[in-house]
């Protein structure tokens, strides 16, 4: 699994990049992005072909009537990270899911097809 390139999606905003954790196990690849504070439909995911684009706003919080910022060392803005999807997965079977401030993708790997005997034929010399 590859991580093509990760940009900003808008120069005013200040950098946002989620932090991800990618682990691969023997039946899956499983992408945890860190996404504390953002709502499920504040991230989209989209792919195409072999790449996968997770893209997202994560929103500051809204302040009340008469408050003011005093210390913002949080980040927030526009998002998007690109990862290169090994030809081995089963890109139709992606899943996504997003709980505890993770968002945790699935991509299952591609079942090895069993081996096979196959019969040489070929024409009668006689």
């Amino acid at each position: 699994m590859e991580v093509v390139h990760d940009r900003q999606m808008n120069a005013n905003e200040p950098a946002f990049m989620p932090p991800v954790d990618i682990i691969e196990g023997p039946s899956a690849y499983r992408l945890l992005l860190m996404l504390p504070g953002m709502e499920a439909d504040h991230v989209e995911l989209e792919l195409q072909g072999r790449l996968l684009l997770v893209r997202g706003e994560r929103r500051r919080p809204a302040m009340e009537h008469g408050e003011k910022l005093l210390v913002e060392e949080s980040r927030h803005g526009f998002f998007a990270r690109q990862f290169r999807l090994p030809e081995t997965v089963e890109a139709g079977a992606v899943k996504a899911r997003y709980e505890g401030g993770v968002l945790e993708i699935t991509i299952p790997k591609q079942t090895p097809a069993p081996a096979r005997r196959i019969t040489v034929t070929g024409k009668d010399s006689s």
